[in-house]
């Protein structure tokens, strides 16, 4: 792992491309430095050895006699190499590159080029198609975006240039401070993951804010965010959430998207907060950074107008976010500072004639009370209030607040200016309460993960893993990509998911005998390679239940299966359960409803391999047709021990053999007794 402290903190810095022509990117970059304060040496190379923003020019690196730790490259695409050249030869250690048109447009071979000068000389690079960096420490800005920083304690790390410096302007005006920000680009060298290791004992840095299109390597970027997510939080807004944006994101970025919800599952392994939108990434952010986290519980809600709180009561239940319910104390002790028509509940609805005096001591008295976690005060506009002396006095009352605050002003014309005023002073406000909730609930959400306990994984799930390879050798002779059913069965038999009863039969006598050694009803299935889909090529007869019934079925699967599967008949609740290499995460399972409508619901769930009891427990609760799992008309409760055995399984096989790309139990049956698998798919590279 490269110490990448000189990078963050250079002696000296060129700007290779500076101009002094105000529309270049060159200038914009050297600018910035410049006005930035940086108290290192700073030195613009272009061709002309020009001086820029009144600092000495150089024709090239070599001219230079200061050491340079690190470059800023803003030149054509066709000149970056012989540059990147240069700074070889100088021994500088990192590099920026600023210039776009490679990966990303397709010039792979470019940028290929670009890692092999750079290998050989020990050089490490940002980007290439990036728009700079921020390192308000040092007091270094280095990117042709905004000239003003405003430092703070937010590090912000975006794959996209354009919307990271959309994000910097915003957080900027909304009175967010940042410690640093780096726009990775096209990722062709230093990853995210390098990034993260050095933020994490930044002393700078409380918060880290991601945007990110995809990762190169999924497994390590969770390893390091789950490492860093236990001291301090990580937001991630994830494009690509969409089939069309997952596609646009692959023309824009050439990195793979991975299955959307699989990342959501992996942010949530790894203690990541994932947010939606552009809006409550900024919203959540303030959040953490300006309120402590609750010690308490019970939320509280404060407010002149009861329809608001209301509101606001209602999007608390809805996130599952406990709510203050102790009417005494509500009466005894905010009852005496309100009028007797006050609404003494949860909302507190202290009306509209309660003077902003009166909000203010009810917001004091709430906070000074240990036994709500909470507080969420809002106000709606009202006449006759000094705004100016309200909000100072709000602000005076309330700054450094020892639980979390969140305020909603509503309505009137000064909402703008009290809002900004507030967020100001470390006090988050919104316009909406459910703005308001769901910042809160992100502390709650953090909170959660930070107190929860690290779990080690258990030892692998033992299979049988030279008789898989047998199998998986036996299909790949045969030229197949997909085991038949027999194979596939048998392949089952190597671990521990229990399999219900069945025979493989390839003549109509032997079919008899194993229905009467099974017992009827069975089910009887055709198993070739190419028969994928049975259902619906006709491959699956159930409610055998004579012998006229057997025959006629055999006769339908003979043509199109040398081998027919006599399988006993399971009832139950089915559910799926599967093992797939993604792209992106590697070894990965699935949980959901299962049966022949498994697509049509798409009611599944997904986590990185390997997990534990806790994660396959967490997958059954998320899925919406969790109540299949648990006691109802006459059904009892399923064995979750034992869906959490098979899922755990899957994961395990796919870490120990890499031939296989997935496997696929569907339907898994589940009752009380346990959970059977009566199907199974396989394929393999």
């Amino acid at each position: 792992m490269t110490d990448l402290t000189s990078f963050f903190r250079p002696r000296n810095v060129a700007v290779i491309g500076a101009s002094s022509k105000t529309d270049k990117i060159g200038y914009k970059t050297f600018n910035n430095l410049v006005k930035g304060g940086y108290g290192g040496g700073m030195f613009p190379v272009n061709l002309a050895g020009e001086d820029v923003c009144g600092q000495k020019g150089y024709r090239s690196l070599d001219e230079i006699e200061a050491d340079i730790d690190l470059a800023l490259i803003c030149i054509p695409a066709k000149f970056v190499k012989g540059s990147l050249e240069e700074c070889g030869k100088k021994g500088i250690p990192f590099v920026v590159i600023i210039t776009s048109g490679f990966k990303e447009i397709g010039n792979e071979e470019g940028e290929r080029e670009l890692m092999e000068v750079a290998r050989r000389y020990g050089i490490r690079i940002l980007g290439p198609n990036v728009f700079g960096m921020i390192y308000t420490p040092a007091n270094l800005n280095a990117q042709f975006g905004n000239e003003k920083v405003l430092p703070g304690n937010v590090a912000i790390i975006t794959q996209s240039g354009s919307l990271g410096i959309a994000l910097m302007d915003r957080v900027f005006q909304e009175g967010i401070g940042v410690s640093a920000m780096t726009s990775v680009g096209n990722k062709a060298d230093l990853s995210d993951e390098e990034i993260l290791d050095f933020l994490c004992s930044d002393e700078n840095t409380k918060i880290i804010l991601m945007y990110i299109e995809g990762l190169k390597d999924g497994r390590e970027f969770i390893r390091r965010v789950k490492e860093l997510s236990r001291i301090k939080p990580v937001i991630i807004l994830k494009s690509g959430r969409s089939k069309a944006g997952a596609k646009a994101v692959a023309s824009h970025t050439a990195s793979l998207a991975g299955a959307d919800s699989l990342f959501d599952a992996a942010f949530k392994q790894a203690g990541a907060i994932r947010a939606p939108n552009l809006r409550e990434a900024i919203d959540w952010t303030r959040a953490l950074n300006d309120l402590p986290l609750p010690m308490a519980d019970d939320i509280l809600v404060i407010t002149n107008g009861g329809g608001f709180g209301i509101l606001a009561v209602d999007e608390i239940g809805l996130s599952g976010l406990p709510i203050f319910y102790n009417l005494e104390w509500i009466i005894q002790k905010l009852g005496p500072l309100l009028p007797p028509f006050a609404s003494l509940s949860n909302p507190v609805d202290i009306t509209a004639q309660t003077p902003p005096e009166g909000y203010i001591k009810c917001l004091e008295t709430a906070m000074a009370e240990k036994n709500i976690g909470s507080v969420i005060g809002i106000y709606g506009a009202t006449a006759g209030v000094d705004v100016e002396r309200f909000t100072k006095s709000l602000i005076d009352s309330m700054k450094c607040p020892k639980k979390p605050l969140v305020l909603c002003y509503i309505g009137g014309r000064d909402a703008d200016t009290q809002i900004r005023a507030f967020n100001a002073a470390g006090l988050p406000a919104f316009y909406f309460p459910e703005e308001a909730v769901s910042s809160l609930e992100v502390l709650y959400r953090y909170r959660k993960y930070r107190n929860s306990r690290e779990i080690d994984h258990p030892p692998m799930t033992k299979w049988d893993l030279k008789r898989v390879g047998k199998l998986v050798d036996r299909t790949r002779k045969k030229g197949h990509h997909f085991m038949d059913l027999e194979t596939s069965l048998e392949f089952l038999k190597a671990g521990p998911i229990e399999l219900c009863n069945y025979r493989v039969v390839n003549n109509m006598d032997s079919a008899l005998k194993a229905a009467r050694e099974i017992g009827f009803p069975v089910v009887m299935k055709g198993s070739a390679s190419d028969l994928i889909h049975k259902t619906e090529r006709g491959g699956v007869i159930t409610d055998i239940d004579s012998i006229e019934e057997l025959v006629e079925a055999y006769e339908k699967l003979e043509p199109m299966s040398e081998k027919i599967i006599v399988m006993q008949q399971i009832s139950g609740r089915e559910v799926i359960a599967s093992g797939i290499r993604d792209s992106v995460f590697g070894p990965s399972v699935m949980f959901g409803v299962g049966g022949v409508m498994v697509e049509a619901m798409n009611d599944v769930t997904f986590r990185v391999a390997p997990i534990g009891e806790i994660d396959a427990m967490e997958m059954m609760e998320e899925i919406r047709g969790k109540a299949i799992l648990g006691a109802f008309r006459g059904k009892k409760e399923a064995d979750r021990n034992k869906i959490a055995l098979a899922l755990k399984a899957l994961g395990d096989l796919l870490i120990q053999v890499p031939e296989i790309t997935d496997i696929e139990i569907n339907p898994l049956f589940i009752s009380e007794k346990g959970a059977i698998a009566v199907d199974c798919r396989v394929r393999i590279e």
